[in-house]
């Protein structure tokens, strides 16, 4: 995203606001995503799902902020193997971490601790707090390789269209 729609506390009228705005809440940082944020994700996306249909096996890191985000990533990996993968680590761990990352915003790791998993169910879950990183890569090629049926993702496509 362009550095101008990167906004710290933008007021509405300024492009800051239109992409991802960090703002200030109480003691927490909130991200805040505009029109022109909410645009880039959902591209972001669409980009990750057209490497999967080419046959190259995808990565995506990402925060749920949105119930619309994971409504958007069901959607766009219909018809794909996908493991979802829940990555867990208790609060402090978390903040000592956001911490220790230049460019963090302090409180923003706290304010996203439950939101992130709200609505979610994972075909595995790991947590970063008390596993190794490779143990954790370990137990996710174990279950992407498993290939249950029903996958988390299609169990959550039924119950979104039931609901």
């Amino acid at each position: 995203m362009a550095g101008r729609y990167r906004g710290m506390n933008s007021h509405d009228n300024e492009p800051g606001a239109r992409g991802l705005n960090i703002v200030p809440v109480n003691d927490m940082t909130q991200l805040r995503f505009g029109d022109v944020g909410l645009l880039t994700l959902r591209g972001m996306r669409r980009a990750a799902s057209a490497f999967a249909a080419t046959g190259i096996d995808v990565v995506v890191d990402d925060l749920l902020l949105e119930p619309d985000f994971l409504r958007d990533y069901l959607e766009v990996f219909a018809g794909f193997d996908v493991t979802f993968v829940g990555v867990h680590c208790d609060l402090d761990t978390l903040m000592a971490r956001e911490d220790e990352r230049p460019g963090r915003f302090p409180g923003t790791a706290a304010a996203h601790f439950k939101q992130v998993h709200v609505g979610c169910e994972y075909d595995v879950e790991v947590n970063t707090g008390n596993t190794s990183p490779r143990e954790c890569a370990e137990r996710v090629l174990a279950a992407s390789r498993d290939l249950r049926s029903p996958s988390a993702f299609e169990r959550m496509r039924v119950g979104e269209h039931s609901a």
